[in-house]
């Protein structure tokens, strides 16, 4: 631990051993003699709890209980806990919301959910309220100087890296997603509306993202594998399309193909650093489960047909957020650099989608 206190200049040096604490002071002032008397008898008296998992920070705080100065800044550094930091956009609902509720639930882990109303997001602001390793941040992915001001906030509480960045945040819209691509002959306006659409946010808001907290991700990358993460879709998956005989949703679906895509050229880019740049589709997933049952089966039914006749071992019912999350974050847990740039499912391979 490094402590700097001003006015008066003081260096306490902390070192953790297994026969106790070592403290050392580097030309105090007598005017600081009862700081570094707190400091000492915290040390001590935490030492004489036997207590393993000691921390400068729980010397810290017994010492300030001691010595309380409110003008007092103190600035220090625990390397006994490592705080994995991650990202995750479109964190408001469904699958984003279920990454940050299980992400949140380790504690050594710093999450940062981004949502597009931060005001709104009522799910999000009561686990904030009660996981403190929560940050709940504000910002579309569409929105650069929004997603810039939110990069500079990460930067601010962990000290200029991120572990890792999941891009969940997309656009989904059903109005037309009946339409195949002949619907839009002489509807050219609506063609261009639709397309314009689902790639500003599902293919290029993702970039924009990737690029905004790529500084970040490169500095922890020299110490640790960095991962960006886009929760892609099998929609954008040339071979289940064809198998599901899946001829409608083209926008969403030509939208996915181009971001995988686009995480291939940053693997291709970035392929002799410490970085995993992958798509993943989280499974066929029912992200309505707070809406009636009848919406539900509208919603999903046609693809549940559909998936049943291409894959007749599929048990039909769609995963859980929950179910999804917990896959999905056991495949990324078991990947290398060397699957940088792939494209696969929530189980691990490109083959079992649902």
């Amino acid at each position: 631990m490094i402590a700097f206190l001003f006015p008066s200049v003081v260096l306490c040096i902390y070192c953790r051993f297994r026969a106790g604490v070592i403290l050392c002071n580097i030309g105090l002032p007598t005017s600081r003699k009862c700081l570094w008397l707190s400091l000492e008898y915290a040390s001590h008296n935490l030492i004489s709890q036997d207590d393993s998992n000691l921390t400068p920070v729980l010397v810290l705080t017994h010492a300030l209980a001691l010595y309380d100065k409110p003008a007092l800044r103190i600035l220090f550094w625990s390397p006994t806990v490592e705080m994995i930091s991650y990202v995750v956009t479109g964190a408001n609902r469904g699958i984003g919301f279920g990454f940050i509720q299980t992400l949140s639930a380790d504690p050594n882990n710093v999450v940062f959910a981004l949502t597009r109303n931060k005001a709104t997001s009522v799910n999000l602001l009561n686990l904030e309220s009660k996981q403190k390793n929560v940050h709940v941040l504000q910002a579309d992915i569409t929105n650069v100087p929004a997603l810039r001001a939110v990069a500079k906030a990460v930067e601010n509480v962990t000290g200029g890296t991120l572990n890792v960045l999941i891009n969940n945040g997309a656009y989904l819209e059903t109005t037309r997603a009946e339409y195949t691509l002949e619907m839009y002959d002489g509807k050219e306006d609506i063609l261009d509306e639709d397309f314009n659409n689902f790639f500003k946010v599902n293919t290029l808001g993702v970039i924009k993202t990737i690029n905004i907290f790529l500084p970040l991700l490169r500095k922890a990358s020299h110490t640790a594998l960095a991962k960006v993460i886009t929760i892609s879709s099998a929609a954008g998956d040339m071979e289940f399309n064809k198998k599901a005989n899946i001829d409608f949703f083209v926008p969403y679906a030509v939208s996915k193909a181009a971001v995988n895509m686009a995480m291939a050229k940053y693997a291709t880019r970035f392929k002799d650093e410490n970085l995993l740049f992958l798509s993943l589709s989280p499974g066929f997933v029912n992200t309505m489960t707070d809406q009636p049952q009848e919406v539900q089966d509208e919603l999903y039914g046609n693809y549940a047909k559909l998936f049943a006749e291409a894959y007749p071992e599929w048990s039909g019912t769609p995963l859980t957020p929950e179910q999804s999350v917990a896959a999905v974050l056991d495949t990324v847990s078991k990947l290398t650099v060397k699957d940088s740039g792939k494209f696969m499912s929530h189980n691990g391979d490109n083959e079992t989608w649902i």
